[in-house]
């Protein structure tokens, strides 16, 4: 318990300094469901001591989630909550790197990571989390991974047919093969996508997987098109938490000094509708909120921000340094710039 807290009282300092440039941000911080374990108090402490440090000006919203495989809480049960796993990076295969044989293409890379578990197991693993009414997110990027993905889902919604409606969620779904795309609308997966993977990864993916591949990668309108509900989001600290980033990103698929002119694979583009609909109401819809989230209507929590222009009028290469000129939080104003 020491241990924790002293972790916590580092990441209180670190997360104080990290967020002193932005003007006001409200975080949410997963923790595991038990609420007696020395994690969860640790979230809730962390949460404490950051609005206390940064003087109101962060504050972080704690709520319940758990790594798929946590025995205990599976059996005992979350009241809410989602179950979120890592089947690439800790778990299986590495960015850009399919298993020979599986799509006869050559590698580009032998450089192959290996699976801690077996996907049998994954799958029994989604059974149990979706019987007990949890949402399921994957984090997922190379296309074979994606598609182990698809297929352990496919699996635990045999056993588990209800499951389906819970608003599972593919994490990233950065890289995935043409023929995969369709699978994620009878599955009903949502698509969690974070637009600044794609400029981020731009000068070098291509390289990596060559270009047939790349036209399952970053894909957004092929998602967008058949239905299936993307999510936006930052993946931070793997990228900025500034969203204006990445609605930027998902609007010009250009970098901040706009190349390549007109965007990379533009066929990609979001229109800025599309792109506001997934990092607000679509993004509240994946957590199961959009009943009070996402949209300003009545009977909704009064969150928003007053910027400095009109991304829907201005010229696309303007979003990017969008500066927030208000910030309300649940009707209350919580921020407002200086000049």
């Amino acid at each position: 318990m020491k241990r924790t807290l002293a972790i916590v009282m580092m990441a209180a300092v670190i997360l104080s300094q990290a967020f002193a440039q932005y003007p006001a941000m409200v975080l949410k911080l997963g923790h595991i469901a038990d609420p007696s374990h020395p994690y969860a108090q640790g979230a809730v402490r962390l949460s404490e001591l950051v609005k206390q440090k940064t003087g109101g000006k962060v504050d972080i919203q704690v709520f319940a989630s758990s790594q798929l495989g946590d025995q205990k809480t599976l059996i005992e049960g979350l009241v809410f909550g989602t179950i979120d796993m890592a089947l690439v990076g800790t778990a299986a295969l590495t960015q850009f790197q399919p298993q020979m044989g599986i799509f006869d293409l050559p590698f580009l890379f032998d450089d192959r990571a290996h699976a801690f578990r077996s996907l049998d197991s994954v799958g029994m693993d989604i059974g149990k989390a979706l019987g007990k009414g949890y949402q399921v997110a994957i984090h997922a990027i190379g296309d074979h991974a994606n598609r182990e993905v698809l297929d352990s889902y496919a699996a635990a919604y045999k056993t588990h047919p209800d499951g389906i409606a819970l608003r599972n969620r593919v994490e990233h779904a950065q890289i995935v093969s043409l023929e995969d795309i369709p699978r994620f609308v009878p599955l009903r997966l949502i698509a969690s996508m974070q637009p600044t993977h794609a400029t981020s990864d731009m000068n070098m993916a291509e390289d990596r997987i060559g270009h047939e591949r790349i036209k399952g990668a970053y894909a957004w309108q092929r998602f967008l098109k058949q239905g299936t509900i993307v999510a936006g989001g930052s993946d931070f600290p793997v990228e900025s938490p500034n969203p204006f980033y990445g609605l930027y990103s998902a609007i010009t698929r250009e970098d901040h000094a706009g190349q390549p002119p007109g965007g990379w694979y533009p066929d990609q583009d979001m229109t800025p509708a599309e792109a506001l609909r997934a990092f607000t109401l679509d993004a509240a819809y994946a957590e199961h909120a959009e009943k009070t989230l996402g949209t300003l209507e009545p009977g909704k929590w009064a969150d928003f921000i007053l910027v400095d222009h009109d991304i829907f009028k201005d010229p696309a290469s303007k979003i990017w340094n969008t500066k927030v000129l208000q910030t309300w939080v649940g009707g209350k104003q919580v921020y407002a710039a200086k000049d």
